[in-house]
């Protein structure tokens, strides 16, 4: 699987979501998606699982 670059997630791309959301990533890469994620403006009450 390929590592996704950050130019793929825009600025405040996650901005509006609620609290419920749930965000699926691979299993490998949990950890590393939850802190771009967190970078680019998801929330900290939003899940990332395996």
């Amino acid at each position: 699987m390929k590592k996704m670059p950050k130019k793929t997630v825009a600025k405040n791309a996650f901005k509006g979501l609620s609290k419920k959301t749930k965000i699926t990533a691979p299993k490998a890469k949990v950890k590393t998606y939850k802190k771009l994620f967190r970078k680019r403006g998801l929330s900290g009450k939003v899940k990332v699982t395996k």
